[in-house]
């Protein structure tokens, strides 16, 4: 993801099912473009796609919990990320 003030990433998401193995597997990755990353898994549970949770993995500068979270508990948070970024 781009910030407006930037022409680079300044995060970066992977999206897979295996989060643990994908983390592994991306390290040397995510630790040279050295912006913060989230691993996303598939979206579940029924209802609105709004309303589908997700698991979500912060894998770096540092690795987070797992977390099960919807669109609207996750994308504040990039949101806030973006703001800071371009200050």
């Amino acid at each position: 993801m781009q910030a407006e003030c930037l022409a680079y990433d300044f995060v970066r998401f992977l999206y897979s099912p295996q989060l643990e193995d994908c983390a592994r597997m991306m390290y040397m990755h995510y630790a040279w473009h050295n912006v913060p990353t989230w691993l996303i898994g598939p979206q579940y549970c029924g209802g609105p796609i709004p309303q589908r949770r997700a698991n979500v993995l912060q894998v770096w500068p540092q690795h987070g919990p797992l977390e099960s979270l919807r669109p609207e508990e996750f994308n504040p948070r990039i949101e806030a990320l973006a703001t800071q970024h371009c200050k």
